[in-house]
């Protein structure tokens, strides 16, 4: 897991030119990283719970509150962008940042579970691993997204 985790820094090293371009994105990475690993750590103790009780749960489903998530908390993650003083483009890439995220982390917390249970493994080691795949998720989507949007802007 701590190899994996090294993933985040290979990747914010590729897109080094984003952070001297932008340097106010990195100021929000944690926000919308811790983000990510929130929401998927939720929808992996439900599915756990719905797991151990013989009860039905969806990955649709749980994407379905992901994007509900997501849009009630994009405009906030737009709003603390404001506040800081950040540039249009950096609130853009915030809020956009924070509707994938989230819709990928219950996504993903819903899916791990029920596949390790497939494979016989125990569904609640899903929960060290929404983490880190979180993580990397969240700094591929938001450098991605930050090298899309502050260009146009």
């Amino acid at each position: 897991m701590l190899l994996l985790q090294s993933v985040s820094s290979l990747i914010l090293s590729k897109f080094e030119y984003l952070v001297r371009k932008d340097s106010d994105l990195i100021f929000f990475l944690t926000m919308i990283i811790g983000l990510g690993g929130n929401a998927g750590g939720q929808s992996v103790v439900l599915t756990c719970r719905k797991l151990s009780q013989h009860q039905h749960i969806t990955v649709r489903d749980q994407l379905a509150t992901g994007v509900l998530i997501g849009i009630v908390l994009s405009p906030l993650a737009f709003l603390r962008g404001l506040m800081s003083k950040s540039d249009l483009g950096t609130c853009v890439t915030l809020a956009a940042a924070t509707l994938i995220i989230a819709s990928v982390a219950t996504s993903i917390g819903t899916a791990l579970p029920k596949m390790l249970q497939m494979l016989k493994a125990d569904p609640g080691e899903a929960a060290a691993m929404i983490q880190v795949i979180m993580d990397i998720v969240g700094m591929m989507v938001t450098c991605c997204l930050g090298a899309l949007i502050l260009d146009a802007f």
